[in-house]
């Protein structure tokens, strides 16, 4: 629906569409992308296929290192992690009894919350377990030898935030509210997600 410009010059923002009109597909090098009946198309980068990936899971954690592998082409059934330098452990020993310890905990509460049939609260210890889990996996090599990375974690958070930032703000380019809405609903860091403050659907 289109609005009239108002004497300052300002155009209400229209509302977000809750079909299956926003879309977020691959079309051979191009992202073939649709919002609030706005169409246009960018060239394929890393950051989309991020953006694209967090889209269809809205809600569900997924590390930066389980991200970087997806562009770079090892993603698959299997958890697989890209190298991304050598400069020492990922995880030290304190950190890796940290990790185990917390996982234990994890444990009990989990049947603790099964056994009072609370499911939103052992949804989210489960969550987080599988999440301790996966990075502690990360952390270590074939046979269970520790990992050595220069930060190999730090260095994942850091190029698939940027990665994910510059995406956006080619989207924002294109249109400005899915600009604005990835930007309040993607969150970046070690784990990302795609929190919508609202359930919309996508076709991928």
């Amino acid at each position: 629906m289109q609005h009239a410009l108002t004497g300052t010059g300002f155009v209400p923002p229209q509302p977000i569409e809750k079909t299956a009109h926003n879309a977020f597909y691959r079309q051979g090098e191009y992202w073939a992308i649709s919002f609030g009946g706005a169409e246009f198309s960018l060239k394929d980068a890393k950051g989309l296929q991020y953006v694209a990936r967090l889209l269809k899971c809205p809600g569900e954690q997924i590390s930066a290192i389980d991200l970087a592998a997806l562009a770079s082409g090892e993603s698959s059934g299997t958890q697989r992690t890209v190298d991304l330098g050598d400069a020492g452990e990922v995880l030290d020993a304190r950190a890796r009894a940290d990790y185990k310890r917390r996982l234990d905990e994890l444990r009990e509460e989990i049947e603790r919350l099964r056994r009072m049939n609370d499911i939103g609260a052992t949804e989210r210890a489960e969550a987080e377990y599988e999440a301790l889990s996966r990075h502690l996996l990360a952390a270590a090599g074939l046979g269970g030898h520790v990992r050595r990375s220069a930060s190999h974690r730090e260095r994942a958070r850091v190029a698939v935030t940027k990665s994910i930032k510059t995406a956006i703000e080619g989207i924002r380019a294109c249109n400005p509210p899915l600009g604005r809405h990835l930007g309040k609903a993607i969150r970046t860091g070690h784990f990302c997600s795609y929190e919508p403050s609202e359930k919309l659907s996508w076709r991928f």
